[in-house]
C-alpha cells in the first residue's frame, strides 16, 4: 500500500509540474512571440485561451440595409474589455492628433469593447470624442448604418465601470445594450415651414427677426434644420460645435431679448434697439452638391436710460443651407469673420 501511495504522490507531483509550466508557457509565449518572428495570429490565439470558457462572443450581426440593426445573437455580450483577434484600425481624428500612445491604445481597447458589446460591424461605429458628464469621463462614438447616415444619440462608454449608454440630445443617458433597435436613418429635417425661403436672405431676415423682435423660440426653431451635421461626414467634425451651439445660441439671444422687454415695461430702461448688418459671406457646395452660405454678422444693441444710451455689439456666423426643399438655418454660432 505504501509502494501504491508513493507511486500515486510521484505522478501527481508530475502532472501539477506540467501544469505549472503549461500555464507559464501560455503567459510568457505573447512576449517571447515579440522578440521572434512567429505569426501573430499564433499570439493573439494563445491569448484567447486565456478567457473563461464561460464568456461567449456576440455574432456580427451589422446593419440592416433598412437602417435598423437586425437582432442580436442568443448568446451573452462580453462584460470584459476586449481586443478581437484582428485588431481594427482608426481612422486619424482631428481630435486624437495630440494624443500619447498610451491613450490612443486606450482608445483601441474602448473601440473593441463597444464592438463586441453591441454587436456592429467596425463601419458601422465611428468614435466621437471624449465627454465628461458629471466629473465621469466617456468615449462617446457615433453608430451610423451602410449608407453613412448617423444615428441622432451618440453612444456612450465608461470604461471605468465598463458601461454603456445612449446620450440624447437633451442630456439624458440610458443604459445601451445589444438588444437594442437602432433606427440609424437621417434626422428629419424641417420640410414644412410656413415662410418664404427661395432665398437664404429671406430665410436670415426671418430668422433673426423670431429671436430679437417677435423672441418667438418656436418660430425661430423652424427655420433651423440641422439635420445635415448627423450626416456621418459632417456630424463627427460639427455635430457638439454647431448643433448645440445654436440651441444655446438661439435660447441665450432671446433670453437677452425678453430681459430687455421687460425692463423696459418696468420703466427700468427707457428704449432699446437690435441691429445687425452682414460683414461677410463665405459660399460653397458641399460633398452632397448641396449650396451653403456662411453669413458673418455684427450684431448692436443700443440700450437708453437716464437719456443715456450705451451701445453693445458681438458677433455670430449664421450658417444656411439649401435643402432639397428650401433654404434653412443649418447653425448659429459666435464667430467673427477673420480675413
Amino acid at each position: 500500500m505504501k509502494k501504491i501511495g508513493k507511486i500515486v504522490q510521484k505522478i501527481l507531483g508530475i502532472t501539477a509540474i506540467l501544469l505549472i509550466l503549461g500555464t507559464i508557457g501560455i503567459f510568457m509565449y505573447p512576449k517571447i512571440a515579440e522578440k521572434t518572428d512567429i505569426d501573430d495570429k499564433a499570439v493573439a490565439f494563445l491569448s484567447n485561451q486565456i478567457m473563461s470558457p464561460e464568456e461567449e462572443t456576440v455574432t456580427d450581426t451589422g446593419i440592416s440595409d433598412s437602417g435598423i440593426v437586425s437582432g442580436v445573437s442568443d448568446n451573452n455580450p462580453i462584460r470584459e474589455s476586449v481586443a478581437p483577434t484582428e485588431e481594427v484600425k482608426l481612422k486619424d481624428n482631428f481630435r486624437t492628433q495630440t494624443w500619447s500612445q498610451e491613450e490612443k491604445d486606450a482608445l483601441k481597447t474602448a473601440y473593441n469593447t463597444v464592438l463586441n458589446r453591441m454587436g456592429l460591424n467596425a463601419a458601422n461605429l465611428l468614435f466621437y470624442e471624449m465627454k465628461n458628464i458629471d466629473d465621469i469621463e466617456y468615449y462617446s462614438f457615433q453608430v451610423v448604418d451602410d449608407f453613412g447616415n448617423a444615428y441622432e444619440d451618440l453612444l456612450l462608454y465608461d470604461a471605468a465601470a465598463n458601461n454603456l449608454y445612449w446620450h440624447d440630445k437633451k442630456g439624458y443617458l440610458d443604459t445601451a445594450s445589444s438588444s437594442d433597435c437602432i433606427f440609424s436613418g437621417t434626422v428629419p429635417g424641417n420640410k414644412d415651414a410656413e415662410y418664404e425661403d427661395d432665398s437664404w436672405e429671406k430665410v436670415l431676415k426671418g430668422y433673426m427677426n423670431a429671436i430679437l423682435n417677435e423672441r418667438n423660440s418656436d418660430k425661430a426653431s423652424s427655420y433651423v434644420d440641422t439635420s445635415c451635421y448627423y450626416l456621418a461626414k459632417l456630424s463627427e467634425l460639427r455635430r457638439s460645435d454647431f448643433v448645440d451651439a445654436t440651441e444655446e445660441n438661439q435660447k441665450y439671444l432671446i433670453e437677452q431679448a425678453d430681459s430687455l422687454e421687460k425692463r423696459k415695461n418696468g420703466k427700468k430702461i427707457e428704449n432699446y434697439s437690435w441691429n445687425y448688418k452682414i460683414d461677410n459671406t463665405s459660399k460653397y457646395i458641399d460633398e452632397y452638391d448641396m449650396d451653403w452660405v456662411e453669413a458673418y454678422i455684427s450684431l448692436d444693441l443700443d440700450v437708453t436710460a437716464h437719456g443715456q444710451t450705451e451701445a453693445f455689439g458681438d458677433n455670430y456666423c449664421v450658417y444656411l443651407r439649401q435643402y432639397e426643399y428650401g433654404w434653412r438655418v443649418a447653425a448659429l454660432t459666435t464667430e467673427e469673420y477673420e480675413e
